[in-house]
């Protein structure tokens, strides 16, 4: 079994900067900051996919590939930051996205459709572009300063592909691995 989810990953230089910026804001709390090459946008979290030779893997890669020829590259802002369920509970840390977060949305949208059809479930939750930069247990982290979280950005790119990635889950966090990479319309 292999834990996939689609992405657009950040060229590495915006992905040490996200990260550099994110920790450079006031939290209170254990943080526990992701290693910056983990730094990325989920599209679709896909779950455990088998890698028999029944899988859906060789379906999957036909519908991705099919998907992206229908989108272009666009150009993508990470700024500002957050955190969910809130500031001053956070669990999650991210780096939100802005301008450009309209193609990314479609882009989502369209992988929720395909990927549907290959039995793939839908995400229940609206979608909310970001890149997640740090994790705090239990809601134990605050953003002390949550005007400041404006501050973080514009770190402008080009998203020109989506990535399936693979995770792999360890007591010291989360490794990512790139399983196919799948060019956007020039």
């Amino acid at each position: 079994m292999a834990r996939l989810f689609v992405a657009v990953v950040p060229p590495p230089d915006i992905q040490r900067e996200a990260l550099r910026q994110a920790r450079s804001l006031s939290w209170s709390g254990a943080v526990r900051w992701l290693p910056p090459e983990n730094v990325h946008l989920t599209l679709k979290f896909l779950g455990e996919v088998p890698e028999t030779p029944d899988s859906k893997l060789p379906e999957l890669h036909e519908t991705i590939t099919a998907l992206c020829s229908g989108h272009g590259a666009f150009d993508l802002s990470l700024r500002g930051a957050g955190a969910f369920p809130s500031v001053r509970r956070a669990c999650v840390l991210w780096v939100g996205a802005s301008e450009g977060s309209g193609p990314l949305g479609a882009l989502a949208r369209d992988l929720e459709d395909g990927l549907e059809k290959l039995g793939f479930g839908r995400e229940t939750r609206p979608f909310r572009p970001h890149a997640t930069v740090a994790r705090a247990k239990g809601g134990g982290a605050r953003l002390e300063d949550p005007a400041a979280a404006d501050t973080v950005g514009p770190l402008d790119f080009r998203a020109g592909s989506i990535e399936l990635m693979r995770s792999r889950l360890s007591q010291e966090g989360a490794a990512y691995s790139n399983v196919a990479s799948y060019p956007l319309r020039s």
